[in-house]
């Protein structure tokens, strides 16, 4: 868990979270206004995901407002939205208007659209 205590700046920690293996991919991968259940996120990833690591980094996400979690059932939040919002315009900076090869890109990880 990254969260420090309440008061103190989150940016470090969600910078720090966001660089984890399955962080960006997940923000980036979710369609605004839409639930996924862990095992529709779990069988929508390209590549072998240890379950264990994809649960814990759901929990991060819930835990700095970027996804809700109901029940059993996973969406973003306004702040998640915003959030992916962000991510998709620092790729766009990234490649520079061009068209790219994003096959093997990381945000390419899971298919939920």
């Amino acid at each position: 868990m990254y969260l420090m205590e309440k008061g103190q700046c989150q940016v470090y920690p969600f910078i720090r979270m966001l660089g984890k293996k399955w962080s960006y991919p997940l923000i980036y991968s979710f369609t605004p206004k839409k639930e996924y259940s862990f095992n529709t996120i779990a069988r929508n990833c390209r590549f072998h995901v240890n379950r264990t690591l994809l649960s814990q980094t759901l929990k991060d996400l819930v835990a700095f407002s970027i996804l809700r979690k109901k029940g059993f059932r996973y969406s973003l939040t306004e702040k998640g939205e915003k959030m992916q919002h962000h991510l998709k315009k620092i790729k766009d900076t990234m490649l520079g208007g061009k068209e790219a090869d994003c096959s093997e890109c990381v945000i390419k990880r899971f298919r939920f659209h």
